[in-house]
């Protein structure tokens, strides 16, 4: 019915958001992609519809092209937090990942060479938590993030333990 209705309408953008919808909540979120792209085409200024692609790329696992669609999602308009939380979590994805190799080596430099790139990444998701809480103060899962974080980061420079003791008490 939802392709039906979009062959009728093919301009109703109700029918369009659906159609996405039913792909990217579904089992099938590739083939939203076709349908992100006409809704982008009718609305190229809604960042919704670039963060919808940022999910859909996600759940395709490419990184990449998700990253760039929520960097344009969050262009089109600066007060989406979303995007910016959802570009956070890629960065924590992939200084995840940095960890579990890190775990592994058992050569001492090796070992330390990983730490220090995986402070480095933790340190590059740090602006990403840190803008969703400007934009969004009492978004908790941001503000525990940045608090997780900068604990994982307090040995690197002593203002990060203070950021730290910061967002501690914002949650408490």
């Amino acid at each position: 019915y939802l392709h039906k209705g979009y062959e009728l309408y093919p301009d109703n953008t109700y029918m369009l958001v659906e159609l996405i919808n039913y792909y990217l909540l579904g089992g099938e979120p590739e083939k939203a992609e076709k349908y992100l792209d006409a809704a982008i085409a009718q609305d190229p200024n809604n960042a919704s519809f670039y963060r919808a692609k940022g999910t859909l790329y996600e759940k395709t696992n490419e990184a990449a092209k998700a990253k760039e669609m929520y960097e344009v999602a969050f262009s089109k308009d600066p007060k989406d937090y979303i995007s910016q939380y959802n570009l956070g979590v890629l960065q924590l994805n992939i200084a995840e990942e940095a960890r579990k190799v890190a775990n592994d080596i058992m050569d001492q430099k090796k070992y330390d060479a990983a730490l220090k790139n995986l402070f480095k990444l933790y340190e590059e998701a740090l602006p990403y938590f840190t803008k969703v809480v400007e934009i969004k103060p009492d978004e908790q899962n941001s503000v525990s993030t940045l608090k997780e974080l900068y604990f994982k980061l307090r040995n690197e420079k002593p203002e990060y333990m203070k950021k730290y003791e910061e967002y501690k008490a914002k949650l408490d």
